[in-house]
């Protein structure tokens, strides 16, 4: 099942990768080779979908990771204007299907079953078996009252004040006997304002790409 392992990503290795890649599009776009420098974001793009095809949560973290690089860059090309009609569409039609609020619901979901398949392979091994039970309903629980609670993937919004009382509330709640079920469940205020910020620059990169387009820029000048 790919519910019996969890991804495990060298931090260190893949930021000098994205890194590397990020300074040779930098160094392209200069050149005024943009066509060049897309191909390197477009990279960034695959190794974020690579990352978003595995059920984890620390899988979701390096996808999120990859698009802000990914946005970096294509905000460089926009800036100075370097990138052509033909870099434009592609990028639009590379990213504007880009939903990082369902990828994330995706990947708490898949890691909510990963917790509980790992409540029930080691829960009667472990000392504190006489409290699988309990583990597992707090698990349940905690997952739906302070995890789902705190974003809205049809709306794409994050609820602050509810993340932050989720966090909170987590802190407070005894840990005697219950400390599986509550090291399972993530920091939701971190995460899903990670998740909302990445999701807003992707949104704010498709417009700005829209703006620039050539048709567009003489809508605009008619308007005037």
């Amino acid at each position: 099942s790919v519910y019996t392992w969890r991804y495990r990503a060298n931090p260190r290795a893949m930021r000098s990768l994205v890194e590397l890649f990020c300074l040779r599009a930098a160094a392209q776009l200069e050149l005024g080779r943009g066509g060049e420098a897309l191909e390197d974001v477009l990279v960034l793009q695959k190794l974020a979908d690579v990352a978003g095809s595995l059920p984890s949560l620390e899988a979701a973290t390096s996808r999120v990771f990859l698009f802000d690089y990914a946005v970096q860059c294509l905000w460089e090309g926009l800036t100075a204007r370097r990138w052509s009609d033909i870099d434009l569409r592609t990028i639009q039609a590379a990213f504007e299907s880009v939903n990082l609020f369902a990828d994330f619901d995706r990947h708490l979901r898949a890691d909510h079953e990963l917790g509980n398949f790992t409540l029930e392979v080691l829960g009667f091994e472990l000392p504190w078996a006489f409290s699988l039970f309990e583990n597992q309903l707090l698990f349940r629980q905690l997952f739906f009252e302070h995890c789902l609670n705190v974003y809205s993937v049809e709306q794409s919004l994050v609820f602050p004040e509810r993340s932050r009382s989720a966090d909170a509330s987590l802190r407070d709640t005894p840990r005697h006997g219950l400390a599986f079920a509550l090291n399972q469940i993530p920091p939701m205020q971190k995460l899903s304002k990670g998740v909302a910020r990445s999701q807003s620059y992707i949104h704010l990169v498709l417009v700005a790409c829209a703006l620039e387009r050539p048709e567009n820029k003489l809508v605009a000048a008619v308007d005037l």
